[in-house]
């Protein structure tokens, strides 16, 4: 499937703290099996600087833009931006099946956007269609009047996206939506996007599928000290862990483990944390 991110970026600054949001998103997708397209300004200079695997479309056509938050009176060329917008988006989503979106349909900057991308819908039927939302909601005005309803209203065949389980009736209201229109994504920060890992390292984190684990304990010891660091109560204390509904990988970075004295006690060990409940890679030396 295709998955676009519609984006009004023009270089790729990890300073802004939605780079770091949509880069995580694009390695996630790679890794997942999808084909993510990012869609951008028409003059984006940083194509380097995206995840490999990615596909860049330069092609969200840039305006001098103005915040309607307030609502404002619609200003000279609104509409004529607005057309441009939508013959952009007709044009270069028209074969994408999953579009996701950030802060389209909230600020109040991105109203021309908004628009745009509602009257684009009709020839783009077939699209799902994910708004992130990255502010707290704001009470829902009386009336509204088009088109400044669009920040206020939900599109056919879409869902929002919310950070956190705190806002989402607050935000449903907003949006005269059900809570069930809304879904929450915490934001993506995988490790290795940030802490310059050693490949062998991020391999090790994939086999042992680390980040699905609820509570991981990470515990280096000498493999001939193993009666002294008591491996055995940390087993035990996080087999209880998983007994109350956690997930868990409990990683020995052992030392010393070439003799067949320590290799004996490595495989006494597994077959305790089988007592206390381990099953699979959860017990990892």
């Amino acid at each position: 499937m295709k998955a676009g991110i519609l984006t009004t970026f023009y270089k790729w600054d990890k300073a802004y703290s939605l780079t770091s949001v949509v880069e995580n998103q694009l390695l996630a997708l790679v890794k997942y099996g999808y084909t993510p397209i990012l869609f951008v300004h028409d003059n984006f200079a940083d194509d380097d600087k995206i995840p490999e695997g990615v596909e860049i479309r330069k092609v969200i056509p840039r305006f001098l833009l103005i915040d309607y938050s307030q609502n404002l009176p619609i200003q000279a060329g609104f509409w004529e931006q607005t057309k441009k917008a939508q013959e952009a988006l007709e044009k270069h989503l028209s074969d994408i099946d999953i579009c996701l979106t950030h802060d389209f349909i909230f600020q109040g900057w991105f109203l021309v956007y908004n628009v745009a991308m509602r009257e684009a819908q009709a020839k783009l039927p077939k699209i799902r269609w994910f708004h992130w939302v990255h502010s707290a909601p704001s009470a829902r005005p009386q009336s509204l009047e088009y088109p400044h309803d669009c920040r206020f209203k939900t599109m056919p065949n879409s869902k929002l996206i919310y950070m956190n389980n705190y806002d989402v009736v607050r935000l449903a209201e907003m949006y005269n939506a059900w809570p069930d229109d809304v879904r929450v994504v915490h934001n993506p920060l995988d490790p290795r996007s940030f802490l310059n890992l050693h490949p062998l390292v991020s391999s090790l984190i994939d086999k042992y599928k680390l980040l699905d684990a609820d509570i991981i304990d990470v515990y280096p010891v000498s493999s001939t000290r193993f009666d002294g660091k008591q491996i055995d109560k940390v087993i035990w204390l996080m087999g209880k862990i998983k007994q109350q509904g956690k997930s868990i990988r409990l990683i020995i970075c052992n030392a010393h483990a070439n003799a067949e004295k320590e290799k004996n006690a490595i495989q006494e060990y597994i077959a305790y944390s089988k007592v206390c409940g381990f099953s699979g890679d959860e017990l990892i030396f």
